[in-house]
């Protein structure tokens, strides 16, 4: 299973709109009624990532009983990496147990109203602009409902997805300082999500993308002018974070 680095590279939002955009040509955006974003605070995955017995967050995909719209089930992963089908396959919500209230779910789903004739333009500014809102933390299920959920979205969108996450390294490979960038850009106490799509054939098995946008205390997207000089200098751009599928495995080119 080789990887391709660019696909997990930091991107700005322009990228970002491009892969929204193929989201809002396909059939995946009208099956989840446009349900493709959400905000949820920062502080918990900011102190998960900062912990040296994590290696990974795991973003599963899922769907209530009643809605095909979109819900993100949060965790924490303190397994190292394998780089096998049976590893990513045998990968189930809650492994290794997570202590407390249970996995966390993003509770605000925001609809996105684009069209059929929406623009990179159009989505773009929508992005680079989002509104102030007000954020909700997390709700908490446990392991087994979160396991439905992710069986039942596996269900929904068995032609887009093989696996039903989105896995983020924070040790592992080219991508282990991103998170740590991600959160030195600037004051950012909240995290956008967006749901991305790509037409790549590299991703025919693993077309939903997780797209993360960092957020002022207002809830509002950061913009260059809210970035430190030191990240502006070296990335000119806000930095958003992409992944659609596992790091990169040991031994192969970049």
């Amino acid at each position: 299973m080789d990887f391709n680095e660019k696909f997990i590279e930091p991107i700005g939002y322009s990228q970002a709109a491009e892969y929204l955009l193929e989201f809002v040509n396909c059939s995946v955006f009208v099956q989840m009624d446009g349900h493709i974003s959400g905000v949820f605070r920062a502080k918990q995955l900011q102190e998960w990532v900062g912990k040296e017995d994590v290696n990974g967050i795991l973003f599963w995909f899922c769907n209530s009983s009643s809605s095909q719209k979109p819900i993100l089930a949060i965790q924490k992963i303190k397994e190292e990496y394998q780089n096998n089908s049976a590893w990513l396959t045998g990968l189930m919500p809650n492994r290794p147990p997570v202590h407390g209230r249970g996995l966390r779910i993003v509770k605000d789903l925001i609809r996105k109203n684009y069209s059929s004739e929406s623009s990179k333009a159009d989505i773009l500014n929508d992005i680079e602009n989002e509104p102030p809102i007000n954020p909700q933390n997390f709700d908490y299920r446990d392991s087994r409902n979160v396991n439905e959920m992710r069986n039942r979205f596996r269900s929904n969108f068995s032609s887009h997805v093989d696996y039903p996450f989105a896995y983020f390294s924070t040790k592992y490979g080219k991508g282990s300082p991103y998170f740590r960038q991600f959160f030195d850009q600037g004051d950012i106490s909240h995290i956008r999500y967006y749901l991305g799509y790509s037409n790549d054939d590299f991703f025919s098995g693993q077309r939903i993308r997780i797209i993360l946008a960092p957020c002022k205390a207002d809830g509002s997207n950061l913009k260059k002018e809210d970035c430190l000089v030191e990240h502006i200098e070296k990335f000119n751009d806000v930095m958003l974070l992409q992944y659609s599928w596992p790091p990169k495995p040991t031994g192969t080119d970049e």
